[in-house]
């Protein structure tokens, strides 16, 4: 039961945690690209 129960938050935690860093990489990714067409107009 253990097994199952730490390899679960450990799923779970790595899921939070490629959802955070997809999140900060695309808001990023966003941001450079309004600038960059920003900077063009």
């Amino acid at each position: 039961m253990k097994k199952i129960i730490s390899q679960r938050s450990i799923q779970s935690f790595l899921l939070v945690t490629s959802g955070y860093i997809g999140q900060v990489a695309c808001s990023a990714f966003q941001k450079r690209k309004n600038g960059s067409i920003k900077r063009r107009d």
